[in-house]
């Protein structure tokens, strides 16, 4: 009886074992949301969007991935620049268009 109690109290413990309290993640940041809202107002984001023809699928697909590597430049641009280092370990592909 004694041991499968300490196995549980070992179990139960071993499953408690998440992020230290008070600790905050790079996204939680208030530079991160800073630099995510300028990356969404960004005249060239703001620009791509405006070619948005939502009758024809194609152009919407085409659209939604300028923006996003609009968004995605200037939020790193924004990061570099406060000195903060940038998301993920491996660049981004770029979409291949026929």
């Amino acid at each position: 009886m004694t041991r499968l109690a300490l196995l549980l109290a070992a179990l139960l413990l071993a499953g408690c074992g998440g992020p230290v309290a008070g600790q905050r993640s790079l996204n939680d940041s208030p530079e991160v949301a800073a630099c995510r809202g300028e990356a969404r107002r960004d005249p060239g984001v703001i620009a791509a969007n405006r070619g948005m023809n939502f009758q024809n699928q194609n152009n919407m697909d085409r659209v939604r991935a300028e923006v996003a590597e609009a968004e995605r430049r200037t939020f790193n641009a924004c990061l570099r620049r406060k000195g903060l280092p940038l998301p993920g370990g491996v660049e981004a592909r770029g979409l291949s268009r026929f």
